[in-house]
């Protein structure tokens, strides 16, 4: 694949994750997180399992499946970070989302240092606090405006907490849990199938939504019964699963680590317009601060000449 085509493939594979992020939204006003889960998971496994058996070129990645790398893999990403997605999606919306999802940059450099050993330069570490800053920003600005959620309280052992809070907690442990996808897919993924380890992963993660299902005692005809809820996951599934998973997959290995980091901006801004459109909330004039501040950080961090060498050596392949 030559460069060009493979940097518009990436950029596609992003802009499809930002158009997801409002119909995961949007879903989460009719469904619960395990529901969402369950019909995104399996909708992008089989819709991705589909595409691959249609496409000669792809068809032998069938037989090439790392299930040993899959498998963890795949109940991390897309199994807790959908998961734990959704939950914030229940009690945050599209701009707090995006934003919060967005610092995985982070934790990637962070896991890169601590796990991989990769050089972390001052600037570097000076744009994650920054990053951080912006991140609480958002964050409580979102739990105290947010009028979906505003005087709700979620009851966790015991303990009343706030709902706003719960959301954003839960999107801030799903980009944890993908910056840290990503460095263990950039440790252990350079010699396996990239197209069967994805086949792989999406399986895992929709045997993980299908447990799910059973455990939690969910019911497809009551879930069907809410169509606008039941559509909006589907979709979120096929853009933010299957298809976004294809393009971003078959560029990886092409691109360099930097231009990865610098596409996965386009996210947050694609995502906060399309929610916008959709109608899912305008951010405030705070949240945009905060948003602004965190964009800046990843900017410092994704230019950081220091660490280039160290963090270009091989690409992250999601």
């Amino acid at each position: 694949m030559r460069k060009e085509t493979a940097l518009t493939s990436m950029v596609t594979g992003m802009v499809l994750w930002g158009f997801a992020n409002p119909f995961s939204d949007i879903s989460m006003s009719y469904m619960s997180p395990a529901e969402g889960y369950f019909l995104e998971s399996v909708a992008g496994a089989l819709a991705f399992i589909l595409i691959v058996a249609l496409i000669p070129r792809l068809r032998k990645n069938i037989g090439e499946i790392p299930w040993r790398l899959a498998i963890p893999l795949g109940l991390v990403m897309p199994g807790l970070c959908f998961y734990l997605g959704n939950i914030g999606y229940q009690y945050g919306t599209v701009t707090i989302g995006v934003i919060l999802l967005s610092t995985e940059v982070m934790f990637t450099a962070l896991g890169g240092a601590f796990i991989l050993g990769e050089k972390l330069s001052p600037k570097a570490f000076m744009a994650i606090l920054m990053g951080m800053v912006g991140v609480v920003i958002v964050g409580v600005n979102g739990q105290v405006n947010n009028p979906e959620t505003a005087g709700q309280v979620v009851h966790l052992f015991g303990t009343e907490v706030s709902a706003g809070l719960v959301g954003a907690l839960g999107f801030i442990t799903s980009a944890f849990f993908s910056g840290l996808y990503a460095v263990y897919v950039r440790k252990y993924a350079a010699d396996v199938d990239i197209i069967g380890l994805t086949i792989g992963q999406l399986v895992s993660g929709a045997v993980f939504g299908i447990v799910v299902f059973f455990a939690a005692g969910l019911d497809f005809a009551s879930m069907y019964a809410r169509p606008t809820g039941f559509w909006a996951a589907i979709v979120a599934g096929l853009l933010g699963s299957a298809f976004a998973f294809l393009f971003f997959n078959m560029a990886s290995e092409h691109v360099t680590t930097r231009q990865t980091a610098m596409t996965l901006n386009l996210i947050p801004v694609i995502a906060i317009a399309a929610g916008a459109v959709l109608g899912r909330g305008i951010p405030t004039v705070v949240q945009v601060l905060g948003a602004a501040i965190v964009l800046a950080s990843l900017f410092f961090l994704e230019t950081d000449d220091e660490s280039d060498s160290a963090v270009e050596i091989t690409p992250v392949q999601n």
